[in-house]
């Protein structure tokens, strides 16, 4: 009997066991601290699982980002491309106003290009940042929910890994 519930712990928690780490991540009373101990006692001190989970993370952070952020370059370099092409048709002092304005908008592409790399460091500074009393009442949304304007991206990743039902029960439509 043992045999056999040990083998359906190994087949949920290698299923699962990514995307819960992730979602444990988003709780500020533990984040990566709580994964790095608990693979430590499962896996062993020199085991590389704990990196799959920092890997998977950064790489899904990258992913919501470009997802999230990405529009906002292309509609700044078609305005740019109107600009200079307007620029050919007008007096001096005008071309002259366009040509500045084409410079400006050069520099908002440069801008939000520079914000979306900025982006990057914002899970670096939610990791970085000290952990809440572990022992403390929190509820995990919420916390996101009040801190969706400081962390955009971290926010929407948390709302949307922190709403997926992990069970091995199959669900029953009345």
């Amino acid at each position: 009997m043992a045999t056999s519930m040990m083998e359906k712990f190994q087949k949920y928690w290698s299923d699962f066991n990514l995307t819960l780490a992730i979602a444990v991540v988003f709780d500020p009373r533990y984040k990566l601290h709580f994964i790095e101990w608990s693979y430590k006692k499962v896996y062993g001190e020199n085991n590389n699982k704990f990196r799959k989970v920092d890997k998977l993370l950064d790489s899904t952070f990258q992913e919501y980002v470009n997802v999230h952020d990405g529009s906002s370059t292309t509609s700044n370099f078609a305005s740019s491309s109107n600009a200079s092409k307007f620029v050919e048709k007008t007096s001096d002092d005008t071309r002259r106003f366009y040509e500045v304005k084409s410079k400006l908008l050069d520099f908002d592409d440069f801008e939000s290009t520079k914000f979306v790399t900025n982006k990057k460091s914002e899970l670096k500074l939610y990791l970085e940042e000290p952990r809440m009393e572990r022992t403390m009442e929190l509820d995990v949304l919420a916390f996101w929910r009040a801190n969706q304007f400081r962390y955009p991206i971290l926010a929407r990743m948390a709302r949307d890994f922190l709403t997926i039902p992990i069970s091995t029960v199959a669900s029953v439509y009345i």
